[in-house]
């Protein structure tokens, strides 16, 4: 049964999916390319698991305050349209 994208789904399973990727990447391309390798794209981060495996509303403090708590949740609603299945 597909599941909707809320504020505790995973930042992995954001990224996982190309159009909430791409929400990301609007939100948070600084911290994105902090972890994206020199020449690659942002499609080609490489995030370390425990920080990826955190819940999306925690997004303010692990990106260093790049998105706040409002812009995460106009992120989470833009992606209410999504569903996926875990």
């Amino acid at each position: 049964m597909p599941l909707g994208y809320d504020e505790f789904t995973f930042f992995r399973t954001y990224w996982a999916n190309k159009q909430t990727r791409e929400l990301l990447k609007i939100a948070i391309p600084k911290w994105i390319k902090g972890f994206t390798p020199e020449g690659k794209t942002a499609d080609d981060a490489n995030f370390f698991d425990f920080i990826i495996d955190q819940p999306l509303m925690k997004l303010p403090i692990i990106s260093g305050g790049e998105i706040s708590e409002d812009q995460v949740r106009e992120l989470v609603q833009k992606s209410k349209s999504f569903t996926y299945i875990p």
